[in-house]
C-alpha cells in the first residue's frame, strides 16, 4: 500500500513533538509557516517526507501543486487535513494500518530534531533564515556564494520581515548549510 505524504507529515511532525496546530485562526500563520521550514529543513537533511516546494513571499513554501494533475501533494492542504479536517480519521488510518518510520528514519530525525528541529521551535526566526539561505543555494544559485544569495536573503527580508535585518548572518547560515544540509 503506498502511504500518502500526509501519513509521513504527521509521523514526522509526532517525531518532532508536534501533536496540534491551529490551522484556521489567523494569528496561528506563525505557527503553520514554522512548521513549513521544519519540513522543508528535515527533507534538506536528507528525509523524504514527499513535498515540493517553490519560493513562497517568506522562504520556501509547499502550496497547492501548480499542475492540478499532479500526483503531489500540498503541505498546506495536508495540515488542514491532519489538524482541522479530518483529524480522527488520520490518526484511525495510521493506528489501523500500523505506519512508522524504519529506525533509520527515526534515528535522522532525531538527529535532525537535536541539531535543527528544536532551534526552528524555538527560534522560527533562525529557522526561516536557514530555510531561506538553503533554499537560495540548492534552487536559485546553485552554488554557495556568499554575495549572491546574501543580497537575495536580504532582498527576501526587506519585502517580508525587515525586523529580521540585523539580526541576518548569511556567512554563519552558508556555513551551517555546508555541514548539515547537504550543501557543498
Amino acid at each position: 500500500m503506498k502511504i500518502e505524504p500526509w501519513v509521513l507529515l504527521k509521523l514526522s511532525l509526532d517525531s518532532l513533538g508536534i501533536d496540534d496546530i491551529n490551522i484556521v485562526d489567523a494569528d496561528a500563520r506563525p505557527q503553520r509557516r514554522m512548521v513549513q521550514y521544519l519540513i522543508y529543513l528535515l527533507e534538506a537533511f536528507g528525509v523524504d517526507v514527499l513535498y515540493d516546494f517553490s519560493w513562497g513571499g517568506e522562504g520556501p513554501y509547499s502550496g497547492e501543486p501548480l499542475d492540478p494533475h499532479s500526483a503531489m501533494s500540498s503541505l498546506t492542504s495536508d495540515l488542514r487535513k491532519l489538524f482541522f479536517e479530518n483529524r480522527d480519521y488520520c490518526q484511525k488510518m495510521i493506528k489501523e494500518n500500523n505506519w512508522h518510520f524504519s529506525d533509520e528514519t527515526v534515528a535522522k530525525i532525531s538527529q535532525f530534531k537535536q541539531l535543527i528541529g528544536d532551534r526552528v521551535k524555538s527560534d522560527p526566526d533562525w529557522g526561516m533564515m536557514l530555510a531561506m539561505v538553503h533554499f537560495a543555494i540548492r534552487y536559485i544559485f546553485s552554488e554557495p556564494d556568499g554575495r549572491k544569495v546574501g543580497k537575495f536573503v536580504r532582498r527576501a527580508l526587506k519585502d517580508s520581515h525587515p525586523e529580521l535585518l540585523p539580526k541576518l548572518n548569511v556567512g554563519q547560515l552558508l556555513k551551517f548549510c555546508q555541514k548539515h544540509l547537504n550543501i557543498p
